[in-house]
């Protein structure tokens, strides 16, 4: 996983005294600022116990899965305080999703930022059952951490503060004042970090605002990818969009009862999910963190949003993928079930009705439980990323380690020929700008300066036919016909090739 190259990289240069810096496109070493710095430092910390950084995120990663697990758990719990079940559903769903399997089995950001995400909402919502203001600043904290550990915590940022605005009922003075503390100390970390990033590199962050509509297969994929978290899995796309609706307006309906009910007295001393709450009513023995359906709410929106928003103006290539919505993946989970059992305790449940939602909830959970052993054998058997057998056995890779060091390489995959050689590659010249998704218009001069380091240094291009998802790179088809290159290996994986001598 290219990331996950930086991340370590950083983490072992920091470690090394060098500074937060990693293997940039243009074959150096420079500043990290494509990225926060919290979970580089994070490993790099952990690394002082003498544990290597593969062996410390390893261990990192382990002990976040099992807590974002039990806070899963623990979050349901506390909100339905009288069930039993519906706590363990929720954590054995989270256990066994392979998509959440799947991101903290890497060297990644998204269990970490995951973790304080939740921690800052139940917090919060916490502060908003006791007005206590130290669990104001304490949730405040945690957004700062998972803001500094990725960039689209700014989405807590908001979340938070919407909440406050909207929900604390209290004089708008008071409001006003808890959005600003709240929003002041989590942004506090990531504003020093983005003076950093300017003073050693010249931007704040790496990326540019630029115009580029979001794709229609950007759309399908999040489409896609939010379908196979109920019910369906790998089926034809077709059915899966027809089911994905069909979820969405049953789940839309029941937001809506639960909504029209809330408008009511309900029955039994209940409280509503939706509804406002007197002040009088903030604690309820039957129910803690009233507010949680409130702030996940605008958490998921907020994050889908601002999906959309990095699509269109900051990264062309965002994916949509299990990896960008596993924190909308999560709050989904949490916020359904929890409207589930309000809707359970708030309605007149037939026996038959009882027995249709033990059933719905054996078939989720045998449907994440099948797909999590599929995943977790394909796993075992064939590893994950550049650690896969795939790439721990590649053709390419033993053919590029018998050649001469220190002859510049140009690849469509340099972050994997360092992460396995340890030898410092080039990315090939992009042919569009993917964080644009414009045409590069320095290309052909790209092209011309490779072409000379290429034969002046001896130099090799290594094209990997394993990665396809680099689009903006050119083909090898495309770069055989615009350079003089001949081929001096060849494996099932890729090729190496040369530039011909310049014929005078």
């Amino acid at each position: 996983m290219p990331d996950s190259t930086v991340y370590t990289e950083a983490a072992r240069n920091l470690l090394n005294g060098r500074g937060l810096i990693a293997l940039t496109a243009k074959g150096e070493l420079g500043p990290m600022t494509h990225y926060p710095p919290l979970y580089s430092s994070l490993l790099a910390l952990i690394g002082l116990t003498h544990l290597t950084i593969e062996v410390a995120a390893r261990w990192l990663q382990a002990i976040l899965f099992g807590a974002n697990v039990l806070m899963v758990g623990l979050t349901i719990a506390r909100y339905a305080r009288d069930s039993f079940w519906l706590p363990v559903l929720g954590s054995f769903l989270t256990l066994t999703a392979p998509d959440v399997a799947g991101i903290h089995t890497f060297a990644l950001t998204e269990p970490l930022y995951l973790f304080f995400a939740l921690a800052s909402f139940i917090l919060l919502a916490v502060y908003f059952d006791t007005l206590n203001r130290a669990l104001l600043i304490v949730s405040a904290i945690a957004t700062a951490a998972s803001f500094s550990t990725r960039y689209v915590g700014v989405v807590l940022v908001f979340t938070g503060v919407a909440a406050l605005l909207s929900f604390n009922g209290r004089t708008v003075r008071r409001r006003l004042a808890d959005a600003i503390v709240f929003a002041a100390i989590a942004c506090l970390p990531m504003a020093i970090w983005a003076i950093r990033n300017h003073q050693v590199a010249g931007d704040a962050t790496d990326r540019a605002l630029v115009f580029h509509a979001i794709k229609p297969g950007q759309i399908v994929s999040g489409i896609s990818t939010m379908s196979s978290w109920l019910l369906l899995g790998k089926v034809r796309g077709d059915i899966r969009a027809i089911g994905f609706l069909i979820e969405v307006v049953i789940i839309a309906a029941v937001v809506a009862y639960l909504f029209m009910r809330g408008t009511r007295a309900v029955k039994g001393g209940g409280l509503a999910v939706l509804a406002p709450l007197p002040a009088d009513r903030l604690v309820n023995h039957d129910s803690a963190l009233q507010k949680l359906p409130h702030i996940l709410s605008i958490f998921i929106l907020s994050n889908l949003a601002f999906l959309i928003f990095a699509a269109s103006f900051i990264d062309a290539d965002t994916a949509l993928d299990d990896r960008s919505l596993i924190g909308v993946h999560l709050a989904a989970l949490i916020l359904v079930l929890i409207l589930a059992w309000r809707l359970y305790r708030s309605s007149k449940v037939t026996r038959t009705a009882r027995i249709g939602l033990v059933m719905v909830a054996l078939i989720l959970a045998g449907s994440y439980g099948l797909r999590a052993a599929r995943w977790f054998e394909r796993t075992r058997r064939d590893g994950q990323g550049y650690a896969s057998r795939q790439w721990r056995e590649s053709e390419t890779i033993a053919k590029l380690r018998l050649l001469p060091a220190g002859a510049p390489i140009y690849s469509n995959g340099y972050d994997a020929i360092h992460y396995l050689t340890g030898q410092p590659a080039l990315y090939l010249p992009e042919k569009v700008i993917h964080g644009t998704g414009r045409a590069n218009q320095n290309y052909q001069s790209e092209l011309d300066r490779m072409q000379r380091d290429l034969r002046e240094h001896k130099g090799v291009v290594v094209y990997f036919n394993t990665l396809p998802e680099r689009w903006f790179l050119p083909s090898e088809s495309e770069l055989k016909t615009l350079l003089p290159l001949t081929e001096i290996a060849k494996g099932s994986d890729g090729s190496i090739w040369k530039v011909l001598p310049e014929i005078k």
